[in-house]
């Protein structure tokens, strides 16, 4: 954020490329790229960035970019650029420039208190109202971090989501992986082991989401806050593993992780409400609501 309020783009870009080997699934990191290129002038590095994302999503992980991956990059295709001025006076564009993020002073206040309390921090509000800006935001603050994120349609088909984050984590976490982390996790990433076989019983469960801890603890590095957005699409048996790791994350290196979950007010149900429910009322999550932006807020 420094080097972009500073305007030193080359610097911006080369710190979000670094965040970007890290994860190279994650479309947020892609979609900031794309802007850092388009704040500097360069509106077709900016397309080359998207080409790369659609690729690895493709070749990876069988799946498109989002919505507001697609958007964002049709944007930069149709609409007419300004004539870009000389580098000295070159300033970021409004339309696509990283904005200020001004006004949630309060709710993050709340949300940084708990989570330095080793909380789990749920963040709620209506579609659009600015979630997964504040999650990044204070995800970024505490340092490095890995982002995850339920899809439209993972709610239909159990471990979905559990099973998109571990292929996330594969470069990193599974060269080092025991043998017998690797055939747990075969039973939802078959392309781990031949020897792959259904999941039957409660033992099964129970050693796949040991097997699933494994897998982070070893691919995590010094990444400080794990961040799952849109809950309200993760499926139920996804959600259960994610509360199994951070129990364990909260008995092996109870200072180590925090956890930031944003989710649609109004769009759990199930399993999932019920997690959440019993999340807060044990007292291990704090719930912050974020409403929209007043002229008070805007300017305090």
């Amino acid at each position: 954020r420094r080097l972009e309020a500073e305007r030193d783009f080359p610097g911006a870009i080369e710190r979000v490329e670094e965040v970007l080997g890290l994860d190279r699934w994650a479309e947020v990191t892609y979609r900031r790229l794309m802007r850092l290129h388009v704040a500097r002038g360069d509106r077709a590095q900016a397309l080359e960035v998207f080409a790369e994302c659609e690729r690895v999503l493709d070749q990876e992980l069988g799946t498109s970019p989002s919505s507001e991956t697609l958007d964002l990059a049709s944007r930069l295709r149709h609409e007419s650029p300004s004539p870009a001025p000389p580098e000295e006076e070159r300033a970021p564009s409004l339309r696509y420039d990283h904005p200020p993020f001004v006004g949630r002073a309060r709710p993050w206040a709340i949300a940084e208190r708990a989570s330095d309390a080793g909380q789990i921090v749920f963040v709620s509000g209506e579609p659009g109202i600015g979630k997964t800006r504040f999650l990044l935001e204070l995800a970024h603050a505490k340092g490095r971090y890995l982002v995850f994120e339920g899809r439209p349609g993972d709610g239909a088909v159990p471990f979905s989501t559990l099973a998109r984050s571990l292929r996330q984590l594969l470069p990193a976490g599974a060269p080092t992986l025991p043998g017998w982390a690797r055939l747990e996790l075969s039973r939802i990433l078959p392309e781990l082991s031949l020897e792959s076989s259904p999941m039957l019983s409660e033992t099964d469960r129970l050693r796949l989401f040991e097997a699933t801890f494994e897998m982070f603890r070893h691919a995590l590095g010094d990444a400080q806050t794990l961040v799952l957005d849109d809950l309200q699409f993760c499926d139920a048996a996804s959600v259960e593993a994610f509360d199994h790791l951070l129990g364990r994350f909260r008995h092996e290196r109870p200072a180590a992780h925090g956890a930031l979950v944003g989710f649609r007010r109004g769009e759990l149900g199930g399993d999932v409400l019920r997690w959440l429910d019993r999340t807060l009322e044990s007292g291990q999550g704090m719930l912050v609501e974020l409403a929209g932006l007043d002229a008070d807020a805007i300017w305090e």
